[in-house]
């Protein structure tokens, strides 16, 4: 029955880690995504359009979204009379950004994505797609529902509806200060703005899963090591050169392992430029970091990416909790 405990404790590992890694994937799709808050310019339309346009010809282009919340809207489903209230976000190109399941919008003339309760209350169903929604006089096609902590319609922005997007949503790919990356994009195109990034969480949840790698490693290294001094215990001591010999080829085989692996798991090791302070007698860094971190993070949640930023932080937490999980009982069975 021993066999069959430690086969089903390793099946257990493989579940928890797998969990962890998908959870740890979903954390990365949003947690790089930043957001830039103008602070005194407003965007139409077309000058989100000409920003994209010169942003595509950039050597290392970023990937962007502008949009901007225009208050409550009246929506209504004439085939049925509902009637509700709602915000109305328009957005440019990119809607992915903000909605992960919005990108259909983009190919969609006169589209609009509504989140479920409103679906519900408009049409009686969640499942919108193809209803018509008529806002101010003019028909939308719904192209589908997301989960929103308020009553929102999201449509494309149009040069009628004037300087109304007020906030930047962008995808950084290179590596380095992601905050100092967003600030040479406001330089390049004349904006200023504050920037709000989340990739900690990306990095940290990245960071938890190398944990089972190097307790396999570390197991691994030491049973290499236990192979290697029974080997040297049976070796013909008729031959003590060429058993030294052996010896020192089977010592030195696990310590150049071991170096290797945790040289490799090191690399893998990822710290946000943005965490590490400029002076390290700076002791109020950190204080004032996680001040403004909190900050940003309620910031958000009152915006159209809150549902994004509480998955964000769900499945962070499910990814932290299962890598541990996943550690704890693979260590039930490397400890016998």
């Amino acid at each position: 029955m021993k066999w069959f405990r430690n086969l089903s404790v390793v099946l257990v590992t493989v579940v928890l880690y797998l969990l962890a890694v998908q959870s740890s994937i979903r954390v990365k799709e949003t947690s790089d995504i930043i957001t830039i808050l103008l602070k005194e310019q407003k965007l139409d339309a077309g000058q989100a359009k000409e920003i994209q346009q010169l942003e595509y010809e950039e050597e290392t282009p970023i990937e962007l979204n502008c949009w901007g919340e225009a208050g409550e809207i009246s929506a209504e489903c004439k085939e049925n009379g509902h009637r509700i209230r709602a915000l109305l976000v328009l957005t440019s190109e990119k809607t992915e950004l903000i909605v992960p399941e919005s990108y259909l919008l983009v190919w969609q003339e006169n589209g609009c994505f509504v989140d479920r309760i409103t679906a519900s209350e408009l049409f009686g169903t969640e499942q919108a797609a193809g209803q018509i929604l008529w806002c101010d006089g003019q028909a939308y096609i719904v192209c589908g529902t997301f989960e929103s902590l308020r009553r929102t319609i999201l449509r494309r922005a149009e040069k009628a509806d004037g300087q109304i997007l007020t906030t930047i949503s962008c995808r950084i790919s290179e590596e380095g200060s992601a905050a100092g990356s967003a600030e040479a994009f406001l330089m390049r195109h004349g904006l200023t703005g504050t920037c709000i990034d989340f990739t900690y969480f990306g990095c940290l949840s990245h960071d938890i899963l190398l944990l089972l790698p190097i307790w396999l490693a570390v197991r691994l290294i030491c049973r290499m090591k236990r192979m290697c001094r029974e080997y040297s215990d049976s070796l013909n001591s008729a031959e003590p050169y060429v058993s030294q010999i052996r010896c020192v080829i089977m010592y030195i085989f696990p310590i150049l392992t071991a170096a290797a692996t945790l040289w490799f798991l090191w690399k893998q090791f990822r710290v946000p430029k943005d965490m590490i302070p400029t002076v390290w007698s700076d002791f109020s860094f950190w204080e004032s970091w996680w001040e403004t971190q909190r900050t940003n993070l309620v910031t958000m949640c009152a915006t159209a990416q809150g549902e994004a930023q509480l998955m964000m932080l769900y499945s962070f937490y499910k990814s932290i909790c299962c890598a541990v999980g996943a550690l704890g009982t693979f260590a039930l069975i490397s400890d016998k």
